[in-house]
């Protein structure tokens, strides 16, 4: 879980070099690699201004999307339904997606799913609750799910089937170095100030923490 100020963006969607300039995920980037053609790695990220990719059927697509482009080849089963639909001119339900989702799942020797700011999936709920179940199946599946957010109560705990939890909180060090890399960039007047503000940024972030959590 990831807790305001902490840095989760950083570590999760920066680049290993300072200053942050794109968002491709460091985490992510690192997970890819890891990956064998026995193994498969897909993530979703929730964006609050984003409603429509938090449904609960655009999540599932999207995991099943990412694990069939790392398949040579469709599941013959899957295609077949497919076309079935098509065919019939219905469009398939959650309930559907779920069962391909954790066959695509079954095909590989390890899969890891990670769904990262789950804070900001609860605009409603309802897409709460639907995801935290969603993450739960996945791990009685056998894939290990890695969720990060800002809050950690005992009743998000307990939709999660209470996972083990890890606080990452901001070194001072680390705060540091990443308000001096922004002002070094962006300061427009005289370096006697640059020094004051950054002491005072890195003094009033008191090491906020981000906790995750891991389904193992």
């Amino acid at each position: 879980m990831f807790s305001a100020g902490a840095g989760k963006s950083v570590i999760m969607y920066t680049p290993s070099h300072l200053p942050v300039v794109n968002t491709r995920s460091r985490v992510v980037d690192e997970l890819i690699k890891a990956t064998a053609d026995d193994r498969a790695f897909a993530y979703i990220y929730f964006d609050y201004n984003d409603t429509k990719s938090q449904l609960l059927e655009n999540v599932i697509r999207s995991l099943l999307k990412q694990l069939l482009l790392k398949s040579p080849l469709l599941p013959p089963e899957l295609e077949k339904f497919y076309d079935d639909c098509s065919k019939r001119g219905i469009t398939i339900g959650i309930a559907d997606l779920r069962k391909h989702l954790i066959s695509a799942c079954s095909r590989f020797q390890h899969v890891i799913v990670l769904f990262d700011a789950l804070d900001e999936c609860a605009t409603t709920p309802e897409s709460f609750g639907e995801t935290a179940k969603l993450s739960i199946e996945l791990r009685d599946a056998g894939v290990k799910v890695f969720c990060t957010s800002r809050i950690r109560t005992m009743d998000v705990c307990e939709k999660l089937g209470n996972p083990s939890v890890t606080e990452i909180r901001a070194a001072k060090e680390d705060v540091t170095t990443y308000v001096l890399s922004r002002l070094d960039t962006e300061w427009e007047y005289g370096e006697e100030g640059k020094e004051r503000i950054a002491d005072s940024l890195v003094r009033d972030a008191q090491g906020k923490f981000f906790p995750y959590w891991h389904f193992s």
